[in-house]
């Protein structure tokens, strides 16, 4: 299903709009997330000045990557931040203020540096969502869960022992109290946040953890 009305499809397909489109991205020549030089489109940030678009408006995409921005519900790839699934993997974040700080500066450096690389295993990391949780509990569980979802759901039983490794990997607290303070409760806080787009439903099984994800409609 398209998004743009009957009006917009056709400003999409006018010369007016290759000629902006092309003097806007005129100093880019690849793929924002994956370095393609191929099936180039371009990626509304904002769709404010639609018809009069700005420099800063657009980036340009290829048609896989644009594809995935829009599955994961994604608008302004400015505040997007592309990682390696290993960078959530093997970082447990703060407070959410030192998070915020870490995170808008390798979204800085990201974006003159780092970026058109990522073709496997990486997370986009909508930030301006992500502020929008309260603890480092919530912050880290959420970080997860993006790790599992294939499109726009996905599913993992996990052993305890391996999500302690990495929710919790300086934590000395007792396995009940890891399920509990580190998943389950965060889990309920996530979902009951109306502005959050991913929910999730764990089910313990034992010495496991069966998590399944979905962004939500």
């Amino acid at each position: 299903m398209s998004i743009y009305t009957k009006d917009m499809q056709k400003y999409i397909a006018s010369e007016e709009w290759e000629i902006r489109k092309n003097k806007l991205l005129d100093f880019n020549d690849k793929c924002l997330i994956c370095g393609s030089r191929e099936n180039l489109v371009a990626h509304h940030n904002t769709y404010e000045h639609f018809g009069n678009e700005q420099r800063g408006d657009l980036e340009l995409v290829c048609k896989s990557c644009h594809k995935k921005i829009h599955n994961n519900r994604l608008v302004d790839m400015r505040r997007v931040l592309i990682v390696k699934t290993d960078f959530i993997l093997k970082n447990n974040l703060d407070t959410p203020k030192n998070t915020r700080r870490k995170l808008e500066n390798i979204l800085e450096h990201q974006k003159f540096f780092n970026r058109n690389k990522f073709i496997n295993n990486f997370v986009f990391i909508d930030l301006d969502e992500l502020y929008k949780l309260d603890t480092k509990y919530q912050i880290n569980l959420y970080l997860y869960l993006l790790t599992i979802l294939r499109g726009k759901s996905g599913n993992i039983q996990i052993s305890i022992e391996k999500l302690r490794d990495i929710l919790a990997r300086h934590s000395s607290v007792d396995n009940n109290n890891f399920v509990h303070r580190f998943v389950m409760k965060p889990a309920k806080e996530i979902n009951n946040k109306e502005n959050i787009s991913i929910a999730t439903n764990l089910n313990r099984q034992g010495k496991n953890i069966h998590i399944k994800v979905e962004r939500k409609k």
